[in-house]
């Protein structure tokens, strides 16, 4: 079991160390997901704490994905960790699941990606039949996070001038979220590239 946690200094007469945020992340071997017939929840995560309790077992609710978790209980595919986290009184249950894919011995085509500073990202395939005469590639711009990340920064200078903080620190979560979309959709792009070879 791993502990993390960040801490936020405060200066005053002296410097004092308040607990900010705090997750638990637990192995394969401290935790179990079960599921039972019970009125609260169908989904019951038993943890391994210290003391003479044992393993403690706490109801668990899924939302959108829960199909994943059907699945995994099925074994299509292994829980490797869970990882608990507390957010505004509320604890979450942060799943990692693994699964085996078959690779075949002899792929038929490679795709080489690179990133840069001027392309976000460079893909181009070759052909195992044809390797002299490689597929076109495909360019990704970067500009819409610089363009993102410009915008963003001016907004936070102007709140600091106006000393907002609380502000400050919500647009950093929506510069995240809009960065962590747009690396979602370059991806699916680089599949979608990747797909008719």
């Amino acid at each position: 079991m791993e502990i993390y946690t960040s801490f936020r200094k405060v200066k005053k007469k002296g410097s004092r160390v308040y607990l900010r945020k705090c997750c638990i992340r637990f192995d394969a071997r401290a935790f179990k997901l079960v599921k039972a017939t019970k009125e609260i929840t169908s989904y019951w995560l038993n943890l391994s704490l210290s003391g003479s309790y044992g393993r403690t077992a706490f109801p668990i609710i899924f939302g959108k994905r829960k199909e994943f978790i059907e699945e995994a209980l099925h074994g299509e595919y292994s829980i490797k960790s869970v990882e608990m986290k507390k957010k505004k009184g509320t604890w979450y249950a942060h799943f990692t699941l693994s699964r085996e894919v078959a690779v075949p011995n002899s792929p038929q085509a490679v795709i080489g990606i690179d990133s840069g500073e001027k392309n976000f990202a460079v893909a181009v395939g070759i052909q195992k039949n044809s390797p002299s005469k490689p597929r076109r590639g495909r360019f990704w711009k970067g500009a819409e996070i610089k363009a993102l990340k410009g915008r963003y920064h001016l907004i936070r200078r102007s709140l600091g001038r106006k000393k907002r903080p609380h502000e400050i620190k919500k647009l950093k979560g929506k510069l995240l979220r809009k960065t962590d979309q747009f690396l979602h959709q370059l991806a699916n792009e680089i599949v979608d590239y990747a797909t008719p070879i």
